[in-house]
């Protein structure tokens, strides 16, 4: 399992058996997305786009 850093205290992302899951980590919030996890979300999609054959769920 590859880990990657998406830039917010809030978002867990990593790469396994080319399936890359972003997980938001925000219950106090109800999930909301900020700024920064709308960005990490973004660098996430970027880094499939890159990275294919992936396989999105």
């Amino acid at each position: 399992m590859q880990t990657i850093d998406l830039g917010s205290k809030f978002l867990f992302c990593y790469l396994e058996n080319g399936v890359i899951t972003v997980k938001l980590n925000r219950p106090n919030r109800r999930n909301a997305c900020t700024i920064e996890m709308a960005n990490g979300i973004k660098r996430a999609a970027l880094i499939a786009e890159q990275k294919k054959p992936l396989m999105c769920y």
